[in-house]
């Protein structure tokens, strides 16, 4: 029973102390916050007055010591990979810069999957750089066009000599016009009379 007594027997002092890590940790920490501060130097001088709005500096301050609260783990590290640590930096750089990229180029993305839509259905108008709408020609040499009526999608022919819009009886009851509801006193022409 020399060796173990249970969880509550003396433990012996070690014989070496504990390794020390070296100061590495310290080193990024420090690199992390001049980086930190590089990067607020650089946001000040290039969008003068973004960051006077709200609290202004005590804001800064407050989310500076919070990096510098968080990071600080990195300061009891015994060993740091540093090529994991550089891929990881920048597989976390690569999704950032893809957010971004994607977030500034998001109404040419909806431009392209509009075009891309049309082109499959050309119901589906697509507006062009003078401020009109292009409908492909659709089966039968036609041209259609969706839109909605009561937030219901319809499938509209284009006539060009057409003065009235008209709904099919089963359009109607989709977007809750039904047929008790509609009066039918209204004269209509069309190229085969009235």
């Amino acid at each position: 029973m020399d060796e173990f007594e249970g969880p509550w027997a003396a433990t012996k002092p070690p014989s070496s102390p504990p390794p020390r890590g070296g100061r590495t940790g310290l080193y990024i920490w420090l690199g992390l916050l001049a980086a930190a501060g590089a990067a607020l130097f650089v946001l000040t001088r290039y969008f003068p007055g973004e960051l006077d709005k709200g609290d202004g500096p005590f804001e800064i301050l407050r989310l500076f010591g919070l990096l510098a609260l968080v990071s600080s783990g990195l300061l009891a590290s015994r060993r740091l990979d540093l090529a994991q640590g550089v891929r990881h930096a920048a597989i976390w750089a690569a999704i950032l810069l893809t957010l971004v990229v994607g977030y500034t180029f998001r109404d040419d993305f909806a431009a392209a999957f509009q075009r891309v839509r049309s082109s499959i259905n050309p119901a589906y108008a697509v507006s062009d750089a003078k401020g009109s709408m292009v409908i492909g020609r659709g089966e039968g040499g036609g041209f259609y066009v969706m839109g909605k009526v009561n937030g219901e999608p319809v499938r509209f022919l284009v006539d060009t000599g057409a003065t009235e819009i008209v709904l099919s009886p089963a359009d109607a009851e989709r977007a809750g016009l039904g047929a008790a509801t509609l009066k039918f006193s209204e004269p209509s022409e069309t190229a085969n009379g009235v």
